[in-house]
Order: structure tokens, then C-alpha cells, then sequence
């Protein structure tokens, strides 16, 4: 099919050729007509000239001056005019006679008509010359001789008219003029051309069949890379780039014309796209690791965020536990403050009610010193939190970058897209095939950018949401810090009343003396044990707020996974889109 084509385009321009050289034959031959004409006419003229000039060389001037200065039918003007005539009937001319010019008027007059003297045609002296023009004798006028071209007159035929001065002393006091027959033109040209036209025909004949033979050879030839061309062309549509290259590189294409700066441009262009796939194939090998590697990394954070919540529930449930023992506490102290001011009823009582009472203060300071753990292995948690969520937003930075390199190939593959278009539309009919696979890879390059701008505003708004997380985080570690430094100073609290107990048991026998210091310190250990509640409740309220915190951060998380799952979903399209090229 592609050596018809080739074919075709040679027959073309093979027939357009020899129809421009058949064109030109008949335009020669229209020429040959006319030179062929125009040199019997001026061989003609030639003669009528040399005619002319040797009858004025033998006409006697002296008696043509003495007859201008009496312009009269005398014997001299007779004379003159049997001379004229003889030599009209010597050069078989039709007519000869003189004139004279009027400069001023530029008017022309017959003086004398070689004619017999009984002729009825002979033109009177003074009579005007209507048959000849003032600028066809200006040269005679200088000295020097002219023709006039053929005449075709319907009354005295076809002739030709040529002058010749009559010197007098070195002056021109008149002009000879010869009418010669042109006739016998007509005949001339015809034997000419029965001639020389055959040998013309024959000539340009083979002339056109021999520059018509060359010009389809070096059509053909010149017009071969065309349907390789086509084969590279075809290869490139189905994504075969390495078989197109191949068959670009068997080949060497000489010259600078336009076939030839066409097949360096396809090599061109089929190294580009090339390397640019090869490019294309590398960073998208990268985003994919990257990704995996975010996806990798998101699963980590994830894991660290439940991981918390389950460290908070705990932390949560211990603070429900010490708010309970609190509740206790405080009771034990009522009713410890009440036996307080019965102790005088029963001292046993009180003694075994105040061993009760520092068992449970022992217990609420050991929930209190485990807290006070808890509450820093949550905030060394949170603290490595906010690092991850740090290191993942430098990767999420490290991300846009690639999306700009991306987006960087997508537009330089939308450009050559763009001159391959170009190309193709030089190319004509043959570049059709290459220009929808330039519109494909435009098309594929502007899905990428596309796609590289909805993943570069996932990343942006994952960032933003990072950055909240990381300051909800910090205000979650703030407030964990409050709540550490309560539960220290509860458990301070907490050893307070231990000590208390602990001298309130020493001086239990002391009792009676003592009562109003117990009721005191009891007044006091309720205060203590009000505070203390208070401090529970406010690290309750702050796990709850840090556990509000991490759950949020977890469905920013979730919606991260998302988008980079959507983000490897439009990377795997690319990638195949690239894998449809074979390089």
C-alpha cells in the first residue's frame, strides 16, 4: 500500500512535469511561429533597405536639388521621374518616389512618383503621404535608413515600405522611398517552417522525454524516505517507538531539502519521546515508591494514634478509679472528722477507723504515682506523634516536589505534542497518523497535569491538616503537662495526708489531749481531699480533650490514606498509559 502511495505521488508529480513540459512545447512552437515570422519580415525589411539605398545611390541629387527649388512639372521634375521609374522596373519594386518632411508639422508630402509619364496612378506633387508615418522616417531624416513593418492594405495589398536619404553636399534635402511586395512572405515562412519544424518537434520531443525520464527517476528516489516515513509512522501509533527507531537508524538520508529535513526531524523526535517515556517511566517507578512508603509511613502513625487512645482509655479508667477512691476519701474524712468529736466514745473505734483510713490514703498514692507514669508515657507519646506527623509532612513536602517534576514533563510533553503537530501539519496527508498520536499524547500529558494538580491540592490540604494536628497536638500536650503537674501535686497532697495519718496513728493514745489538733487536721484533710478531687476531675477533662484530639488526627489520617490511595490509582493509569510504548 505505501509503495502505491509512493507511486501515486510520482505519477503526480511525473504528469504534472510533462504537462508543464508540454505547455512550454506549445508555447516554443507558438515562439518558433512568431521568430520564424518576425525574421522573414525583417529579411524582407533588410532587403527593401539595401533596395532603397542603391537606388538612392544612383538617383541624381543635383537635379533633385535644382527641382526643390521650383517644386514644378519642368522638364527636370519629367526627368527625375523617368528615372524613378526606371529604377522602380530595374529593382521589380512597386513603388518609388521621394518626400519631403515638415519638421515644424511633422506632415509628409510626395514630391515625385516614380511612374510612366502616362500613368492615371501617379501621385501629384505637394499630394499627402497617408500611407507613412512622420516617426517612420525620423531616422532618415538623420542620415540614416528605415523600414516600416508589413502594410496589409485592402486597396494596394501587402508590401513593405523603406526610405533612404538623398544627400546633397552632405545635407538630406529629401527622402527615396521603395514599396516592395510582401506577398511572397506568407510562402517564405511556410518553407521555413516545413523546414525546420519537423527538426524542432523531434528535438523537443526528446528533450521532454529524456528531462520527463530524469525528473520521475529523481522523484522516485527523492520520494523513497516518504514510505519508510509512513512505516515509522504506523509504528508509533501502536507504541512501537523501539522498531521505529530501528528502522530510522537503517537508513541515511542525504541533502537539505524538505524530505530530508522531514526524516531528521521524525529521528529527532522519535529519540525525544524516547528518552522523554524513559523520564516519564523513572519518576513514575519513584512516585510509586513513595507512595508505598507514605502509605507505609501513615500506617505507623496510625497504628501510634491507637496506640494512644488505648493508653488514654486506660489513663481515662484510672482517673474514674482515683475519682472514686477520692469520693471514698472523703467520706472516710467525714466520718473520721465525726469520730473525731465522738472520741470520746470509743477510742478502739477510732483507732481501727484511722488504719482503714491510711490503708486507702497508701492506695490513692500509689494510683496517684501511676498516673503520674501514665500521664508521662502519654506525653512521650503525644511528643513522638508530633515527630511523625513532623517527618510526615517533610515527605508530604518531598511529594510536591515530584508532583512539580510531573508537572514539569506533563507541559514539556504537551509542547512537543504541540510541534509534533505542527510537524505533521508540514507533513500533509502523510502526517495525519503522526497528529492523532500527537493529539493522544497531548491529551495524556494534560490528564497528568491534571491529575498532578487534584494530588498537589490533596497534598496541599493533607499539609494544612498536619499542620492542625500538630498544634492540636501541642495544645493536647499543654494541657497533659497541666494535668501532670495536678497529679504531682496531688500525689504531694496524697503523702501529706499519708504523713498525717501516720502521726495521727502515733498519737491515737493521745487522743483526748488532742482533739481539737484532730479536729483541725481533719478540717484540713478534707480541703486536701476536695482539691484533690478537683485535680482528678481536671486531668479527666484533659485526657478526654487529648483523646478528642488524637481522634480527629486519626480521621485526618484516614483521609490522607484516601487521597493517596487515589493518587496511586491515577499513577497506575500513567504508568500503563506508558507501558503502551514499547521502547
Amino acid at each position: 500500500m505505501k509503495e502505491k502511495i509512493q507511486k501515486h505521488l510520482a505519477f503526480k508529480l511525473f504528469f504534472l512535469i510533462a504537462g508543464l513540459m508540454l505547455i512550454l512545447f506549445i508555447f516554443n512552437i507558438g515562439l518558433f511561429f512568431q521568430m520564424t515570422k518576425r525574421t522573414v519580415e525583417q529579411t524582407i525589411s533588410s532587403y527593401g533597405i539595401e533596395t532603397a539605398q542603391n537606388l538612392v545611390s544612383h538617383f541624381n541629387a543635383d537635379d533633385y536639388y535644382a527641382f526643390l527649388q521650383k517644386k514644378k512639372e519642368n522638364d527636370t521634375y519629367w526627368s527625375l521621374r523617368e528615372e524613378l521609374n526606371d529604377l522602380r522596373e530595374k529593382a521589380g519594386a512597386l513603388y518609388v518616389y521621394t518626400l519631403e518632411a515638415d519638421e515644424e508639422t511633422k506632415k509628409l508630402s510626395l514630391l515625385i512618383d516614380g511612374q510612366p509619364k502616362d500613368s492615371k496612378v501617379a501621385s501629384k506633387i505637394g499630394e499627402p503621404a497617408s500611407t507613412v508615418k512622420y516617426d517612420d522616417i525620423v531616422p532618415v531624416l538623420k542620415g540614416g535608413s528605415s523600414s516600416t513593418n508589413i502594410v496589409h492594405d485592402p486597396k494596394y495589398g501587402d508590401y513593405l515600405s523603406a526610405f533612404a536619404p538623398i544627400i546633397y553636399n552632405g545635407k538630406v534635402i529629401g527622402i527615396l522611398g521603395v514599396d516592395i511586395s510582401a506577398k511572397k512572405v506568407g510562402v517564405i515562412q511556410s518553407k521555413v517552417l516545413k523546414g525546420q519544424l519537423p527538426i524542432f518537434i523531434v528535438i523537443f520531443v526528446i528533450g521532454i522525454v529524456m528531462v520527463s525520464s530524469l525528473s520521475f527517476l529523481m522523484i522516485r528516489k527523492r520520494l523513497k524516505p516518504l514510505a519508510l516515513l509512513d512505516k515509522v509512522a504506523e509504528n508509533i501509533a501502536s507504541g512501537d517507538l523501539q522498531h521505529a527507531e530501528y528502522a530510522l537508524n537503517q537508513v541515511n538520508v542525504k541533502g537539505q531539502d524538505e524530505i530530508a529535513r522531514l526524516f531528521h526531524s521524525f529521528q529527532r523526535m522519535v529519540r525525544r519521546m524516547d528518552e522523554m517515556l524513559q523520564d516519564i517511566t523513572r519518576s513514575m517507578h519513584e512516585t510509586v515508591q513513595s507512595f508505598e512508603k507514605l502509605s507505609e509511613n501513615i500506617g505507623d502513625v496510625r497504628r501510634c494514634h491507637e496506640d494512644i487512645m488505648a493508653a488514654m482509655h486506660i489513663v481515662s479508667t484510672h482517673a474514674e478509679h482515683q475519682k472514686v477512691s477520692m469520693d471514698e476519701s472523703a467520706t472516710a474524712i467525714e466520718e473520721m472528722t465525726i469520730g473525731v468529736q465522738k472520741i470520746a466514745e470509743s477510742s478502739a473505734i477510732v483507732a481501727e477507723f484511722s488504719n482503714d483510713v491510711m490503708k486507702q490514703v497508701e492506695q490513692g498514692n500509689e494510683q496517684i504515682e501511676r498516673a503520674v507514669q501514665q500521664m508521662e508515657h502519654m506525653s512521650d507519646a503525644v511528643r513522638q506523634t508530633s515527630r511523625k506527623m513532623a517527618e510526615l509532612g517533610e515527605r508530604v513536602v518531598k511529594v510536591g516536589k515530584i508532583l512539580d517534576v510531573i508537572t514539569a514533563i506533563a507541559e514539556q510533553t504537551n509542547l512537543l505534542a504541540l510541534n509534533a503537530n505542527i510537524e505533521a501539519a508540514r507533513a500533509g496527508e502523510h502526517g495525519k497518523g503522526f497528529a492523532v498520536v500527537a493529539n493522544e499524547v497531548r491529551k495524556l500529558a494534560e490528564q497528568s497535569k491534571r491529575s498532578t494538580e487534584t494530588i498537589a491540592q490533596m497534598v496541599q490540604q493533607f499539609q494544612q491538616t498536619a499542620q492542625e494536628a500538630v498544634s492540636e497536638m501541642q495544645r493536647g500536650m499543654n494541657e497533659m503537662e497541666k494535668g501532670t503537674k495536678s497529679v504531682h501535686e496531688a500525689g504531694v497532697t496524697f503523702r501529706s495526708i499519708l504523713e498525717a495519718m501516720q502521726r495521727t496513728n502515733g498519737e491515737i493514745q493521745e487522743v483526748s489531749a488532742v482533739t481539737e489538733e484532730m479536729s483541725a487536721g481533719s478540717e484540713e484533710i478534707a480541703a486536701s481531699v476536695e482539691q484533690s478531687a478537683a485535680s482528678t476531675k481536671e486531668t479527666a477533662q484533659t485526657i478526654q480533650k487529648a483523646m478528642e484530639a488524637v481522634e480527629k488526627q486519626m480521621k485526618a489520617m484516614e483521609e490522607i490514606e484516601v487521597s493517596t490511595q487515589q493518587v496511586g490509582r491515577v499513577t497506575e493509569k500513567l504508568e500503563k498509559a506508558v507501558e503502551s510504548f514499547r521502547l
